[in-house]
């Protein structure tokens, strides 16, 4: 298993993000983890987080656009998709985070250390060829690790090309009868 320690908390800027990216997406672990951190600025910052997404995504799932990461965007069907089910569990992104849980409503402590555990698979070779990988994202609102395939790019990313186990439902938030007066 490897912790990936992604930054000390959210970036506020695509720059930010990419530097990340730039440090982190060597390997498929850390792809994965990137992955991760643009679902969480998706659900905070709608904007960023689609340039994110697209800058952390396999070319064969992304389509020109005017603007975008260099003019490229998530297609719009996945878009479609990640949306709803985010729309019915906003806090599934949050569960992948080291540190959050079900308990705590899945909210990431300000100013703390963005971190991500990711699994090799235990199968080697289960991918198929030398430039895809799955790995498993340990999460906080499951009982087992989820699954994610990435691609590496021609400079050396690597970049999820299938993400659908990450956007399933996880145990809901636990909240307090206070708060749902």
């Amino acid at each position: 298993m490897a912790t990936i320690k992604l930054c000390d908390g959210p970036p506020s800027a695509l720059e930010e993000f990419i530097a990340i990216r730039d440090a982190e997406a060597v390997s498929p672990e850390g792809g994965a983890a990137c992955f991760v951190l643009a679902l969480n600025l998706l659900t905070e910052d709608p904007d960023l987080g689609r340039l994110c997404l697209a800058a952390v995504t396999d070319r064969s799932r992304l389509e020109t656009t005017e603007g975008g990461f260099f003019g490229r965007k998530l297609m719009n069907h996945d878009l479609r998709l990640i949306s709803m089910q985010l729309g019915d569990g906003p806090w599934i992104p949050a569960s992948y985070i080291r540190g959050t849980s079900p308990a705590g409503r899945y909210i990431i402590p300000p100013a703390s250390d963005l971190e991500v555990e990711v699994v090799p698979d235990p199968r080697p070779g289960s991918a198929g060829c030398a430039d895809t990988a799955k790995v498993f994202v340990s999460c906080s609102g499951a009982d087992s690790p989820r699954p994610v395939t990435l691609k590496v790019s021609s400079r050396g990313f690597w970049k999820a090309v299938e993400w659908s186990s990450l956007l399933v439902g996880v145990r809901p938030p636990v909240f307090a009868e206070e708060d749902i007066h």
